[in-house]
């Protein structure tokens, strides 16, 4: 993503230069933006990094990114990590989770301290850009003053309302100063505007087939299948506990005798109601919606993106057995602005790569980065 260099006698190490999987608003203005009593106090990992690091945190070309303002950034993408936490291992605990194995060698601490790091540049390039680089943009400095002004105010209230100083929501709420707090915010309002209105232009150029082509590649993606489920699980889904072979022997006889009815052409929300095992069946009847990344049952998930509008399958997965009945699957007219969204911001990413590969955005690590 970029060049590097030493400084402070650092480790030296490669940058993951992935983007954060979301677009702009998981990552730059997501949590400038969050209703203030809705967020997380910070986590005992960043309190203890907030120790461990230098002045400095890192410098890009000639700014230089103070442990203050790093942390803000830090803070951003663990509270992302930790809400996939959330999904995948609920009773895990911040330190933990954070502290855990990632990939490559790397906890999950590390690695949102990376794409901290990919944030923050791309931020910095961005409000370079906005501020006199790019002659054609010019960003309305009344609506941004309009903006930081409210924010201040409802942030002062609350504030006020708690009996706390700034500084102490600031840094509770996100691990920073309220002069920092301040900074963020304002830049990241700059980086929207940039964005939202680059990728408008790029939008405006993109070609039909390029979209259809981009979703016929992609759909897979892309799409969203509506599904009837019924759950027959082959554990104790009040304790936990494993089944015996005779209780399991009953989980599948008890499967195949919802399916036997399904297909007979019974009524298939009557069916879940009175078979699934499925906590949320009460309220949905079984019927969901998602994508195929926001899964893990990779069976379920493989049998609702083949399948065709009315089918009815039996899928047995780790947690047990699923009678599955495909009720809609998104098509390209649904996904259209998402399609043209995604091949304008990828033609943007692409613009920001190249500059942020250059040598006026030289990133160096000062002693500490690799605390995290």
């Amino acid at each position: 993503m970029s060049n590097m260099k030493e400084k402070n006698e650092p480790v030296v190490a490669e940058v993951d230069a992935e983007k954060p999987i979301k677009g702009k608003e998981e990552t730059i203005i997501k949590y400038a933006l969050i209703t203030l009593g809705g967020i997380l106090a910070i986590c005992v990992v960043a309190l203890v990094v907030f120790l461990a690091i230098p002045t400095k945190a890192v410098s890009i070309g000639n700014e230089k990114i103070t442990q203050d303002e790093f942390i803000y950034y830090y803070k951003q993408q663990a509270d992302i990590i930790l809400e996939y936490r959330d999904y995948i291992a609920p009773d895990v605990d911040d330190f933990t989770f954070l502290m855990a194995e990632y990939a490559n060698g790397i906890s999950y601490s590390q690695s949102a301290a990376q794409r901290a790091l990919a944030v923050v540049l791309e931020t910095y390039v961005l409000n370079d850009l906005a501020n006199g680089e790019d002659p054609d943009f010019k960003y309305d400095t009344i609506e941004l003053d309009e903006s930081i002004n409210k924010f201040k105010e409802d942030f002062e209230n609350y504030a006020t309302e708690n009996d706390l100083k700034n500084d102490e929501v600031a840094s509770k709420l996100y691990g920073c100063t309220y002069k920092t707090l301040i900074k963020a915010y304002t830049m990241s309002w700059i980086a929207t505007k940039y964005q939202e209105d680059q990728i408008s232009k790029l939008e405006a150029n993109i070609a039909e087939e390029q979209m259809i082509e981009y979703y016929d590649t992609f759909k897979d993606d892309l799409d969203a299948v509506t599904v009837r489920h019924i759950l027959v699980a082959n554990f104790d889904v009040i304790t936990g506990g494993d089944y015996t072979e005779e209780q399991l022997v009953a989980a599948k006889a008890k499967s195949d005798e919802a399916y036997a009815k399904i297909l007979a052409g019974d009524d298939f929300m009557e069916v879940a109601l009175a078979y699934s095992e499925d906590p949320g069946v009460a309220e949905n009847e079984g019927l969901y919606k998602f994508r195929k990344e926001e899964t893990d049952l990779t069976e379920f998930a493989n049998w609702a993106f083949i399948a065709n509008i009315g089918d009815v399958g039996q899928i047995e997965t780790y947690i047990g057995y699923h009678i599955v009945k495909l009720a809609e699957r998104t098509t390209y007219d649904d996904l259209k602005d998402t399609v043209k969204y995604n091949l304008a911001y990828g033609e943007l990413t692409k613009v920001l790569n190249e500059i942020e590969s250059s040598e006026k955005y030289e990133i160096a690590y000062y002693n500490g980065f690799y605390e995290f």
